[in-house]
């Protein structure tokens, strides 16, 4: 657990820090590209951070990738080793709390799926009520709507 929260959300909270760093430094260094008045040896600076800052974001999403290759390749044994770690008290009370969880899925999925069918019937009813007046409104065949249009002059 000390993997997953201390270090998790310390590595996120470090990774805000040095986006917020990383943002102000990028926008100052465009901010002298932009201006006109800026020395030549200003905007090499500014081209060299802008360049540096697009670089650290580039390996920084390449790390996360591989982080996140590693927990989808080797998590399954990460978290059994966790399993075995623990007491059997502490096994049994977790396969409990596993059949708990499982069992709540499938309670909400039943229900979902029984709201899914009411839903459809429903439509299908309304859909059926619409055809049954369109019917009944339509007229008949052109004669009888040239009938109506002359009624109407």
């Amino acid at each position: 657990m000390v993997w997953i929260y201390g270090v998790g959300m310390g590595d996120f909270l470090l990774h805000l820090v040095l986006d917020v760093i990383r943002f102000l430094a990028y926008d100052g260094a465009w901010s002298k590209v932009k201006d006109t008045a800026t020395t030549n040896a200003d905007l090499a600076v500014a081209n060299r951070i802008i360049g540096s800052v697009e670089q650290d974001v580039t390996l920084d999403m390449a790390g996360a990738a591989m982080a996140t290759l590693v927990w989808l390749l080797h998590g399954d044994n990460w978290m059994w080793a966790q399993y075995e770690n623990l007491t059997p008290e502490d096994q049994d009370a977790y396969m409990e709390m596993v059949d708990e969880t499982l069992a709540a899925w499938d309670e909400k999925a039943a229900e979902e799926a029984a709201e899914d069918e009411e839903a459809a019937a429903d439509m299908e009813e309304a859909e059926e009520e619409m055809e049954e007046v369109a019917d009944e409104e339509m007229p008949a065949d052109e004669e009888d709507v040239d009938a109506e249009a002359e009624e109407e002059i």
